[in-house]
């Protein structure tokens, strides 16, 4: 490990809490902690509970003058010279740090307003600490050096994500990983109510549990950097996986607000199998290989029609069937019926993305047999057969590319797309089929737009920069792209590194015409997780598929 990569002082500011129009747009978390804090406006902090849906204030006597953020801490100055230094400790508790102005005498406690249970601490001289949260008045006091050894345990985990990066030397490269990390850490929350495994959140703003198209990404990429925290994602995930072996789409802390509609599609396995690589840790690979093994078998029953050999995506109704493909809406959906298939509906459409991931997680299988001593061949026959089905059925000569087919028909609805080139990323594709893909990748009319790859071509009707999936730049696909193209996207890549610094967080998806978050009907979220999942990603020289040389 290399001790002269940079640590968290290097970077401030990384995630303001509110931009210059004063809108917020951070919310800093640590340990896990379902509390968040940014600072207010009519009001010194305003303190998030997710857990019970409450936002509380603290005041103090003096209103704020400057806030400096780092991955670590926040800090502070008032109008009347006190300093501030705010953290989280191990219960997940707040702790404020609160020094006067130099020589003014003070040694009483401060004035505090504050609508969440706290205790006021001294701390020698001048100082007090102030704890927050519902434990403050009965947690342990936290050590004097409780914000060195949080700063050390964030230097252990920057030095861990830096060591395995592409272009170590590069400023612009380093604050994108820096802010990665970060956002993926401060959306940490901690084993609560009926969920006793750590995960990830997509984003502290809007959502409250845990999204499995979100959760195997979030995996895949802490296991570069957070290995243990990568398990317990998948845990937490797979914890309220049903007998059958369908995991939903989405879980909360309460199991009563679980979304049993639709699922995902599966990534579960393709995450695992880089935890083991990261860590060759068999014993956990013979833990989770069960349920991925449950999942696909769900999938294989409950998202193939009979005598097919492609999936299709599904759910309770035609909102929540989309909900099932990962991309909420869009114009390749709407117009599309459901056919019954047992108690589920089933879109009339075969797509390459779903049967590109499914094939990519049945590959992952086939390795991680070989990890635990079982045998392979069965995932290797699943494997042969869905990529032979995807090669025939989803080439769209005319378009050149892979494109969605409805299934009654045998007909391509010839939308090109994000999903047109995903099974290049798995090795479906012959070198035709690939030479003619390239070609549209990197056509200015098609995909390299000014932040290159959009989910809906410029050339399809529907096509809005500010549409979410019916134009937007989504840096999970985004990512996938770079990976195919290898030296031939480097350009798009640098493009695309540039628009993320300069936006003052990692957004949801972006405009494709200038790089700016989605500002559309649906705004794109800020501080959000997978974005954040995928800038690791390629500044590690990925995502990867699942080995095909293993």
């Amino acid at each position: 490990m290399n001790s002269t990569l940079p640590g968290v002082d290097r970077f401030t500011d990384l995630l303001p809490l509110r931009n210059k129009a004063g809108r917020g747009i951070g919310s800093f978390s640590d340990h896990g902690s379902w509390l968040a804090v940014i600072w207010g406006i009519d009001s010194l902090l305003e303190i998030r509970d997710a857990l019970a849906e409450k936002l509380h204030t603290l005041q103090l006597s003096s209103p704020l003058h400057q806030t400096i953020s780092y991955p670590d801490r926040q800090e502070a100055e008032l109008l009347d010279g006190t300093l501030l230094r705010l953290g989280f400790i191990e219960d997940g508790s707040i702790l404020l740090e609160i020094t006067p102005p130099e020589n003014d005498g003070t040694v009483s406690a401060p004035e505090i307003e504050c609508s969440l249970p706290y205790r006021v601490e001294p701390m020698g001289g001048n100082r007090h600490w102030v704890l927050i949260g519902p434990l403050a008045p009965s947690c342990p006091t936290p050590p004097a050096d409780q914000f060195d050894r949080n700063r050390a345990r964030w230097n252990a985990i920057f030095q861990k994500a830096f060591d395995g990066m592409e272009n170590q030397d590069n400023p612009e490269s380093q604050e994108l990983l820096a802010r990665s990390v970060t956002t993926l850490l401060w959306n940490l929350r901690a084993p609560v109510e009926d969920l006793p495994h750590y995960g990830v959140i997509p984003s502290p703003f809007y959502y409250r549990g845990y999204w499995a198209w979100d959760s195997w990404k979030h995996a895949h990429a802490l296991a570069y950097f957070a290995p243990e925290l990568a398990m317990e994602q998948l845990r937490c995930q797979f914890f309220r996986q049903g007998k059958d072996g369908m995991v939903p789409d989405t879980i909360r802390p309460n199991p009563m607000e679980d979304n049993w509609g639709n699922s995902k599609p599966p990534m579960a396995a393709w995450a695992l199998e880089n935890i083991w690589r990261q860590t060759q840790n068999s014993e956990f690979v013979s833990e989770l290989y069960p349920k991925c093994e449950a999942q696909l078998q769900w999938w294989a029953d409950a998202r193939r029609m009979p005598n097919e050999a492609l999936y299709r995506a599904g759910g309770t109704d035609h909102l929540s069937a989309t909900w099932e493909t990962g991309w909420d809406v869009s114009c390749r959906f709407n117009e599309v019926p459901l056919v019954p298939h047992g108690s589920w509906h089933l879109f009339d459409l075969w797509q390459p993305d779903i049967n590109t991931y499914i094939l990519n997680d049945l590959r992952a299988m086939s390795i991680l047999a070989k990890v635990i001593g079982k045998d392979p061949e069965p995932w290797d026959r699943q494997v042969e057969e869905l990529g032979a089905a995807i090669k025939r059925s989803l080439w769209n000569e005319a378009k050149g590319c892979f494109c969605d087919v409805r299934a009654s028909t045998g007909a391509s609805t010839s939308i090109v797309c994000a999903s047109s080139w995903l099974p290049l990323w798995a090795g479906i594709a012959d070198e035709f089929q690939k030479q003619q893909v390239f070609k549209l990748m990197l056509s200015p009319n098609y995909f390299w737009t000014e932040m290159p790859f959009p989910a809906l071509s410029p050339t399809e009707e529907k096509f809005d920069p500010n549409g979410f999936w019916d134009g937007s730049v989504w840096l999970d696909h985004a990512a996938y792209a770079f990976q195919i193209l290898g030296e031939k996207g480097l350009e798009g890549r640098a493009r695309i590194r540039n628009f993320l610094i300069k936006a003052e967080t990692i957004f949801e998806c972006y405009s494709p015409l200038d790089g700016t978050p989605v500002r559309g009907a649906r705004p794109a979220i800020p501080q959000f997780s997978c974005g954040a999942a995928s800038g690791l990603e390629v500044l590690r020289g990925s995502p990867l598929p699942s080995d095909q040389s293993a």
